[in-house]
């Protein structure tokens, strides 16, 4: 029972505005599809919810959600299997519209292993590395900027020795003890 319930805060995200927390869950319909359902709480009235579920090659797909009670909308697509970026929009009354900020399906709780992610969806280095050549200019380029700032460092401390030294041999003299002139 904790695991599940768990799993179940951890899938679920808090989307601010005037939206509360939103969820989204996947099953595998064919190959490469899949069946999503979205659920997303919107604070106020509103006239509809809608959900923008954009493919990163752009292609939209606009899911109209249906009230479920307490503020709570939901609705289910069918879409080909990619972690999809979802914006919920609430249509006021009004005819004002507000929208959340754009989030990944996997962030909604959608199964990374369904969606083809692996881990956590951090992004890696590519496995090749850098060249010789680059590696070789990089480090040329850090020890030149290192022997600027030292070189920069060196010359401020000078200057301020040299400061010192001057006002530690010429020491102020008080006013009051320069001769007066003799009024006209």
């Amino acid at each position: 029972m904790v695991r599940m319930l768990s799993a179940f805060l951890l899938s679920a995200a808090i989307l601010g505005g005037s939206f509360g927390e939103a969820t989204a869950s996947a099953t595998p319909v064919s190959g490469d599809r899949m069946e999503v359902t979205l659920t997303v709480e919107v604070a106020g009235e509103a006239g509809a919810v809608v959900a923008h579920v954009v493919d990163i090659g752009g292609d939209q797909t606009i899911v109209g959600l249906a009230p479920r009670g307490a503020g709570e909308w939901g609705g289910t697509t069918e879409t080909a299997v990619s972690n999809l970026m979802v914006v919920f929009e609430a249509i006021r009354t009004d005819g004002s519209s507000d929208m959340s900020k754009p989030v990944t399906l996997a962030t909604l709780g959608v199964d990374p292993g369904l969606l083809g992610i692996e881990g956590t969806g951090t992004t890696r280095a590519p496995d090749e590395g850098y060249s010789k050549s680059t590696l070789r200019w990089g480090w040329g380029a850090l020890a030149l900027a290192a022997l600027a700032l030292a070189l920069l460092a060196f010359w401020a401390a000078g200057s301020r020795d040299r400061d010192t030294a001057a006002t530690e041999q010429a020491p102020l003299e008080d006013p009051g003890d320069a001769p007066s002139r003799p009024e006209e």
